[in-house]
């Protein structure tokens, strides 16, 4: 289709050229730096809460453990007290290496504290049952009428 020209056909009046398409919008105007950055930060944030929502925290432990491995699932709540026996047979309370007297001293606080509330015994895979016999006779001596032990579940060997 041409464009419209004075004197084509039967129009009166004024006559426009219609050689350049023109928006109806108005051009848009140029973003600052901090309109360009607020997507992005959002993102960012939606990924901070997946990773919040989705992660599982745990406090650092003193030295690394490795416990036996076992079948069955069971739940670990995150504010248990745990005690760990490294394969050394070095006792640790969280991130504190403690000496057993220590140990013994801090789970008697606790026990006053939470007198229902069963300790964990996380030991490494390593450390021989002769020498938990004697730990475990101080906890009962402690006054711990209750105790778990730690085990991660065993993993099915990959195909």
């Amino acid at each position: 289709m041409s464009p419209l020209r004075p004197g084509d056909g039967e129009t009166t009046g004024t006559v426009f050229e219609l050689d350049e398409p023109r928006g109806l919008l108005p051009a848009p105007r140029a973003r600052s730096e901090s309109e360009r950055l607020i997507p992005m930060i959002n993102v960012v944030f939606l990924l901070l809460m997946f990773f919040l929502i989705a992660g599982t925290f745990r406090a650092a432990e003193a030295f690394r453990v490795h416990p036996p491995e076992i079948e069955a699932e069971g739940a670990f709540p995150n504010d248990a007290l745990v005690l760990l026996v490294g394969p050394d047979g070095g006792l640790a309370i969280g991130k504190e290496r403690l000496a057993v007297e220590a140990a013994m001293a801090r789970i008697g606080r606790w026990r006053a504290a939470n007198p229902d509330a069963p300790l964990y015994l996380k030991a490494d895979r390593a450390v021989a049952v002769g020498r938990l016999l004697p730990l475990l006779a101080r906890l009962r001596a402690a006054g711990v009428a209750s105790l778990r032990l730690v085990a991660m579940r065993r993993r099915e060997p990959a195909p």
